[in-house]
C-alpha cells in the first residue's frame, strides 16, 4: 500500500547479514558492495552518554566498540544547530529546522495516499455498495482529514522544503563521493529501540497527524540509506507478568545518499568481528525460544467447509 512515492523504498528483514546483503544485491541491482574502507567520521544524534537505563548501557557498549572498529571518536550532531550555522540560500530568515519541516511529512503521506489509495478506494466500494462508504480505522482517518484541510498546492510547497534539506544535508553532513574507498564521508547512529516497554493495555488519545521533524525523517526526506542493526537486549521489570523480561536494543544506521552498500558490508564486518550477532527466533534476540503460535490450522479446505456446511444445516433443523 502507498504512503507517498516520494518517501517509499522496498527493503527485506533478516536475521543474518550475509543473507541480507546477498538478497539486496539482487533486488538493489544499481548498488555498489565492494568499497574498501568505511567512512572515519561518525556522528551521534540524541544518543545516551550515560548509562542510566540497561538500555542505553547496550547502546554505549555498542558504541565504544563501533567506534574502537572504526579507529575514530563519536562526534554528537544536532541538525537544528548545525542548520542554524549555515543554512542554505533559499531557507527562510529566523526559522530552525525543526520548524520549517513540522508539516512536511504528514502533508506529503496525507495527501499522496489520498490520491492513491483513499480517492480510488472509496469509489469502487461505492460502486460496489450502492455510493456507501466503507469503515476506516480513526488512524488513517486523522491523516487524510489534515491533508484535505489544506490546498493540493500544499503538497509542491512541502516538497520543496523536503528537496532543499535533502540538497543541505548531502553538500554538509553525510556527503557522497561514490569513486572514493567509502563513498561516504561519515556514518550517523542514532537510537531505534532502548528497550523501553511500551504497554498495549494503555488507553491512547485519540489519533492525529504525525508532525515534526525526527531523526527517523532524516532518511525519507534525504533520500539515503537508514538501516537498523539489532545489538543486544536489555531486562524490564514487566508489570504485566510481574517478572523480569527482555526487550531489544537496536541503532538506525545512516550513509550518504547512494551508499547504501557500505552499510550491508559494515554489517557483515561487525558480525565477523562479532560485535553484531545472528538474531535468533523466538522469546529473546541472543538465546532464541520456543516460537508459540495462536493456533495451528490441521484441516484442509474442504473439511473446513464440510464443518461449516453440517453446522448450518444443524442450525436450520
Amino acid at each position: 500500500m502507498p504512503l507517498a512515492p516520494e518517501l517509499d523504498t522496498a527493503g527485506f528483514l533478516c536475521r543474518d547479514p550475509a543473507l541480507w546483503q546477498a538478497a539486496s544485491e539482487v533486488l538493489y541491482t544499481g548498488l555498489a558492495f565492494n568499497y574498501t574502507a568505511f567512512p572515519s567520521k561518525l556522528y551521534t544524534l540524541n544518543y545516551p552518554t550515560t548509562a542510566s537505563t540497561p538500555g542505553n548501557a547496550v547502546l554505549l557498549t555498542f558504541l565504544q566498540n563501533l567506534t574502537s572498529f572504526l579507529k575514530t571518536n563519536a562526534t554528537a550532531l544536532n541538525l537544528n544547530t548545525a542548520w542554524a550555522a549555515a543554512p542554505p540560500a533559499g531557507a527562510p530568515a529566523n526559522t530552525s529546522l525543526s520548524t520549517l519541516l513540522n508539516i512536511t511529512y504528514p502533508l506529503i503521506i496525507s495527501q499522496e495516499q489520498t490520491k492513491l489509495v483513499r480517492d480510488p478506494f472509496y469509489a469502487a466500494y461505492g460502486a460496489a455498495h450502492q455510493g456507501r462508504k466503507p469503515f476506516v480505522d480513526p488512524a488513517p482517518l486523522a491523516r487524510w482529514a489534515f491533508g484535505d484541510s489544506y490546498p493540493s498546492s500544499q503538497l509542491a510547497t512541502e516538497n520543496a522544503k523536503r528537496i532543499l534539506f535533502r540538497n543541505w544535508f548531502s553538500s554538509n553532513i553525510l556527503i557522497p563521493d561514490l569513486s572514493s574507498a567509502s563513498c561516504s564521508n561519515a556514518i550517523a547512529i542514532y537510537v531505534g529501540a532502548s528497550a523501553q516497554p511500551n504497554y498495549r493495555n494503555v488507553y491512547l488519545s485519540p489519533p492525529t497527524a504525525p508532525y515534526g521533524f525526527s531523526s527517523g525523517r532524516i532518511s525519507p526526506f534525504a533520500e539515503m540509506a537508514d538501516f537498523v542493526f539489532p545489538v543486544g537486549e536489555a531486562a524490564y521489570n514487566s508489570s504485566i507478568t510481574g517478572v523480569q523480561e527482555v526487550l531489544p536494543v537496536a541503532i538506525d544506521i545512516m550513509v550518504a545518499k547512494g551508499c547504501d552498500g557500505v552499510l550491508f558490508q559494515l554489517a557483515n564486518a561487525l558480525a565477523a568481528a562479532g560485535i553484531l550477532k545472528t538474531s535468533l527466533p523466538g522469546q529473546t534476540l541472543e538465546e532464541g525460544g520456543e516460537v508459540l503460535f495462536k493456533r495451528e490450522a490441521k484441516m484442509g479446505f474442504e473439511q473446513a467447509l464440510e464443518i461449516r456446511v453440517k453446522g448450518m444445516e444443524g442450525a436450520m433443523q
